[in-house]
């Protein structure tokens, strides 16, 4: 499960709450999400990155007017 939050934006690629599965042939670089979408990702000891290609109409309160297309996504330690 995975929540996301912040009010003063607009639309996100990312639903405020939702769920996600690993892959059943590549779960170290595939994850999907309630919504059909699937991510690949990578990740150190440092550093995640998450990218995929989103199509939807977006979801309140994220970051862009407009969410279509790819969006990468890095956490660093």
């Amino acid at each position: 499960n995975y929540t996301t939050t912040n009010p003063a934006v607009k639309l996100s690629p990312w639903a405020a709450s939702g769920t996600f599965t690993f892959d059943a042939i590549s779960p170290s670089t595939i994850v999907k999400r309630d919504d059909a979408t699937v991510v690949t990702y990578t990740a150190s000891d440092t550093q995640l990155t998450m990218s995929f290609n989103f199509s939807g109409a977006g979801f309140p309160r994220g970051r862009a007017e407009v969410v279509k297309g790819q969006w990468e996504f890095t956490f660093s330690k």
